[in-house]
């Protein structure tokens, strides 16, 4: 799954401003992660393809206590997006039609999604616990971290304004 941080000293590309990269795990790892960027007032960006995939695993699931976190993590989003929370933004369907088109699964979606944003937006952080997303990231030069305890040892500077 895929969600993304931002911060918002600024969202345009050229001024001070720092960006991240959608992933719904930021909620669903808890408060934790959260605490952690919270210094740096990120701005969280959900791509298209996580709404639909939380939809998806919402009616999908059988295992209570993920339903429950799924359920939550919609709500979470819910909530701030009524709220007009402007730190949270969602990817528009105009948006992700428009999108580069670089494979038709949802890591390829999400991913071309964070290329999307480094085009408006000076820095990307792809959030995400997935392993290979992760890999197909960096290969395309998207900074990445993990919601897990102990995997950001590189990105802690970059979380945190270097």
């Amino acid at each position: 799954m895929g969600a993304g941080i931002w911060n918002r000293y600024t969202l345009e590309k050229g001024k001070s401003s720092f960006k991240g990269r959608p992933v719904p795990n930021i909620r669903l790892a808890g408060r934790n992660f959260m605490s952690f960027v919270e210094p740096c007032q990120p701005v969280i960006y959900i791509p298209w393809m996580v709404l639909m995939e939380l939809d998806y695993m919402k009616d999908q699931c059988s295992d209570g206590k993920l339903k429950k976190n799924i359920t939550n993590s919609v709500k979470f989003i819910h909530n701030a997006l009524e709220q007009k929370n402007p730190r949270m933004l969602g990817q528009t369907v105009d948006e992700a039609e428009k999108q580069k088109y670089i494979g038709k699964s949802p890591d390829d979606k999400i991913l071309s999604c964070c290329l999307q944003a480094g085009e408006r937006y000076e820095h990307v952080i792809l959030v995400s616990n997935d392993v290979n997303l992760k890999n197909k990231a960096m290969v395309n030069d998207v900074t990445v971290c993990s919601t897990k305890r102990g995997d950001n040892e590189n990105n802690v500077e970059v979380v945190q304004f270097k």
